[in-house]
């Protein structure tokens, strides 16, 4: 049996009247610890990070780069439930968005990793042997990366932030970076030109809308409105 959390097709702030639907991922029940964590990735809400991983700049505009694990200070980990799941945890809860960002990118491949007919490695291997999704809520972007794949938020002009931990297609738009990275590997230094860098921003929107059509709600609704007939959808 397989693993339940709670994944909003849309993001409450795109649709008010969205609600989360319970969704069956993969990953055996018992196998997702706290975090949610398993062997292959881990979600953490670090405390008191200012700065998203990758290149930064220090007082002086010295250059350096930051990449995983934070080993510093975090909120609470989402605790499955004594049967393994997550779906105990509602929206606007503490470790509700840790539980929701995990479950988007574990359902992200387990459809993808279907389509390509194997598991897939982490294009960081070599040096991580874990995905670490960080939640960054103050960080106006999302990007994945060496190791990593962090998720900010969106601000309104009055202030409120809108999290990218809640939006599935944003955060299954990052994983389709991995999956690019992960087959064709990585572009050789002054090799990412304009063409590439577009490729990767498209497969990877491909990515995201393919994956939420494996949503049971979304199925259903593209077949009620098109009565089945799919080349008017």
């Amino acid at each position: 049996m397989g693993t339940r959390f709670r994944l909003f097709v849309q993001p409450p702030f795109e649709d008010p009247t969205s609600s989360p639907e319970i969704i069956t991922v993969s990953s055996p029940r018992g196998s997702v610890g706290p975090g949610p964590s398993d062997d292959r990735m881990y979600v953490v809400e670090p405390a008191d990070k200012m700065r998203p991983y990758g290149v930064n700049h220090g007082p002086l505009g010295t250059p350096f780069i930051s990449l995983p694990p934070w080993t510093r200070a975090i909120l609470d980990p989402a605790i499955p439930d004594e049967e393994g799941n997550f779906d105990h945890y509602q929206p606007s809860t503490p470790g509700f968005e840790a539980a929701h960002a995990f479950g988007c990118v574990r359902f992200t491949l387990d459809v993808w990793e279907r389509y390509i007919g194997q598991p897939l490695v982490w294009h960081f291997h070599d040096h991580h042997d874990r995905l670490e999704i960080s939640i960054l809520p103050d960080w106006d972007n999302a990007q994945y990366g060496y190791g990593f794949l962090e998720l900010g938020s969106q601000f309104t002009k009055d202030g409120r932030a809108l999290p990218f931990s809640l939006d599935f297609d944003i955060i299954a738009h990052e994983v389709g970076h991995a999956f690019v990275y992960s087959v064709l590997g990585i572009p050789k230094p002054g090799a990412e030109f304009p063409e590439y860098l577009g490729f990767q921003e498209a497969f990877s929107d491909c990515v995201s809308l393919i994956a939420a059509m494996h949503f049971p709600s979304v199925i259903e609704n593209v077949l009620t409105v098109t009565r089945g007939n799919l080349y008017i959808a």
